[in-house]
């Protein structure tokens, strides 16, 4: 059966700021035509922050770096953390640390928040919002 897929254009390029090989398939499966761009911000963990402005203000900072970068163009930043009895699990460092980590959510109710910010080049506008998941 010949897959069906509508490509979305835009009037200016798209750029994703993520190294996350999900968010490449969600933007590809709605058909939108954009480029990778790399982005390395320092993420410090701010435990006084809830953890939804903790991950919106990460994605919007991701944006704003980005946008320093791209002249004209939308930008579409995210950050994902696990939340575990009143504190943010950072990326784990290694895979000894994925493999602590995992124990520490085994059999533990834990919540992971997603922040989002998409931002326009050359206006600077940027929406930004959070989901979360049991």
């Amino acid at each position: 059966m010949k897959e069906n897929r509508t490509v979305l254009t835009l009037d200016k390029p798209l750029y994703l700021a993520s190294k996350s090989p999900r968010r490449k398939e969600l933007l590809r499966n709605l058909g939108l035509d954009f480029e990778i761009l790399d982005n390395d911000i320092e993420e410090t963990v701010d435990e006084e922050l809830d953890p939804a402005d903790f991950v919106v203000r990460i994605a919007e900072m991701k944006a704003r770096n980005i946008l320093e970068y791209v002249s004209n163009g939308y930008v579409i930043t995210a950050d994902t953390i696990v939340f575990l009895n009143g504190s943010i699990l950072e990326k784990p460092a290694d895979r000894d640390d994925a493999y602590r980590m995992l124990n520490l959510l085994q059999g533990n109710t834990h919540q992971v928040y997603t922040g989002i910010a998409v931002s326009s080049c050359p206006e600077y506008d940027m929406i930004s919002g959070f989901e979360k998941q049991m």
